[in-house]
């Protein structure tokens, strides 16, 4: 199912060109998969109107930085979106946080045209207070194209600053990802990328669910934030620096650390024995912090249908793909 991939991703790193790369689905011949820079974030204190009002403002910051690629939003408990009447940020979200209690989730849900295929999508759910013993993480996630990412990686790092110093986010990861229209996920596709290109990353929203109250992280890639918490547990930005070395940026932030691993993102190829080494140093350092207790009813991956692929399995051995030394 795999697609070839063009040699340049290798040779120039030209990550870009995956913006043009469409997978369509094998039975309708429809535009199914793309690829696209993706950010997820998960923070604490979901509930409270002071994050809901934050979440409203980190969604209009990135529907100015993107003016006029988004589209649509979904309004609370729709399962439809609706298209915008003008380019204006919609007003509907700057009133709902007011208007819904504590003990409500809390929903923002911004896209471009279907056309594009969730090339510009910006996605956040705000947990209800009278669920935080059992899911007290919320989180926002949002996506770009990779040329936003490969003109100006001071623009994306600056912006992902502004946006974890506003929000304070416990944790999060930034990267390379295949990207589906939502509910639409098949393994079948995403799968083969995933086993074979070890730089690209998985978002998944159900992590919050899964790693409850522990304290622990989804994992690494390019950038890879962590709470001020975490970065004093680890000796601090300095230390954290000097440990993991010269190539491994830091860009601290008013509450926590951004880690930057190597000077753009890099995909990497098993087949090959390319490894994204920055990435492997990063994880060096915070393999110990990353969640693995999944239940074996609720593992992090899926696998193709009708393979004898164990799911929980192949989800321990992915989020561990940086722990190998040698090609399997």
């Amino acid at each position: 199912m795999t697609q070839v991939l063009p040699p340049y991703y290798q040779v120039k790193n030209e990550y870009e060109k995956l913006d043009n790369l469409i997978i369509n689905h094998e039975r309708t011949g429809k535009a199914y998969m793309r690829f696209a820079f993706t950010v997820e974030l998960w923070f604490m204190e979901g509930w409270t109107l002071e994050k809901r009002q934050i979440l409203v403002d980190l969604a209009r910051y990135y529907f100015n930085l993107f003016h006029g690629k988004i589209t649509h939003y979904q309004k609370d408990g729709a399962t439809r979106y609706s298209k915008m009447r003008d380019d204006k940020f919609p007003n509907y979200y700057e009133l709902l946080p007011s208007r819904l209690d504590a003990d409500e989730y809390f929903h923002i849900y911004l896209r471009s045209s279907e056309s594009d295929l969730m090339l510009y999508d910006f996605a956040a759910l705000s947990v209800a207070e009278n669920r935080k013993e059992r899911r007290p993480l919320s989180y926002l996630q949002f996506r770009t194209p990779l040329a936003w990412v490969k003109q100006d990686i001071a623009q994306v790092t600056f912006a992902l600053q502004e946006m974890c110093s506003k929000l304070n986010p416990t944790n999060g990861v930034a990267g390379l990802s295949p990207v589906f229209e939502p509910g639409r996920e098949d393994p079948k596709y995403y799968f083969p990328y995933l086993r074979r290109f070890p730089g690209f990353d998985w978002p998944n929203g159900s992590w919050g669910l899964a790693v409850g109250a522990e304290r622990k992280i989804r994992g690494v890639n390019w950038l890879t934030i962590l709470d001020e918490g975490y970065s004093r547990d680890l000796g601090g930005p300095a230390a954290l620096a000097e440990h993991l070395g010269e190539d491994i940026h830091l860009h601290v932030y008013d509450g926590g650390v951004i880690i930057q691993a190597g000077p753009e993102p890099f995909l990497g190829d098993r087949n090959a024995n390319i490894w994204p080494e920055h990435y492997r140093t990063v994880n060096r350092a915070l393999k110990h912090l990353r969640f693995e207790a999944f239940k074996p009813s609720r593992t992090y991956l899926k696998v193709p249908h009708g393979t004898a692929l164990d799911a929980h399995d192949e989800s321990l051995k992915w989020l561990r793909r940086f722990d190998i030394v040698e090609t399997e």
